[in-house]
């Protein structure tokens, strides 16, 4: 009889430690923007991570508002009952948006209880490199893009005589510039290049195309 009050406060400190970890572990573990580099053309996703006190965790619901550079999203998730810890990425869609710096606002909610929030900022740039086919049976591919270190410009047919490939930041001056003879397939190195976007002319005999070039 006399160790009962001990047992029922080492029991009660059990369920508030518990608990008190169980709020801890609904967190949001990282947030990441795609595209990495995202123009007025692409359309924005937020990846979120997250990590709950139990399982399952599917997301339920997902909304968000903007009010000028700054987004507002909340997520639901239904968390079960059982007794492991359950992992998310969820992959939200927020579409087109315009030029400029934002800041997005995340809040993680688990069976309608809010539980972490966390922000990011990313810029969305206007989007550049209009193209202008050189003609209509003639397709120009770039690879691998984002680039790191070299690219490859791929051809459909041999080019013949001169081929200039140039590559202009989005000021418009000249960053790199390489010349090519009789090739279907032309190769650079841009590891000198900063991250961005960037313009790749390519002009052959038949005409010119302007591509998007992303280093990263």
């Amino acid at each position: 009889m006399k160790n009962y009050p001990k047992i029922l406060i080492t029991l009660l400190f059990v369920v508030l430690l518990t608990n008190n970890l169980k709020a801890q572990i609904n967190t949001i573990d990282s947030l990441e923007i795609i595209p990495s580099n995202p123009t007025t053309n692409d359309s924005v996703k937020v990846i979120c991570r997250a990590t709950f006190s139990s399982g399952g965790c599917p997301l339920k619901s997902y909304s968000f508002s903007k009010n000028g550079d700054t987004i507002n999203m909340y997520a639901s998730h239904s968390v079960g009952v059982l007794a492991i810890i359950c992992h998310s990425a969820d992959t939200l869609k927020i579409g087109k948006l315009n030029a400029g710096t934002n800041k997005l606002i995340y809040t993680l909610d688990a069976n309608s209880v809010s539980y972490d929030i966390d922000t990011i900022s990313f810029t969305i740039q206007e989007a550049v490199g209009v193209e202008f086919n050189a003609s209509s049976d003639e397709k120009i591919e770039i690879y691998p893009n984002p680039a790191t270190d070299k690219i490859t410009i791929s051809t459909n047919r041999l080019q013949v005589g001169e081929t200039r490939i140039s590559i202009i930041n989005i000021s418009g001056q000249l960053m790199m510039h390489a010349r090519f003879q009789n090739q279907k397939q032309f190769e650079m190195h841009v590891s000198k290049l900063a991250k961005g976007i960037y313009l790749l002319k390519i002009q052959t005999n038949t005409g010119f195309e302007i591509k998007k070039l992303v280093i990263q």
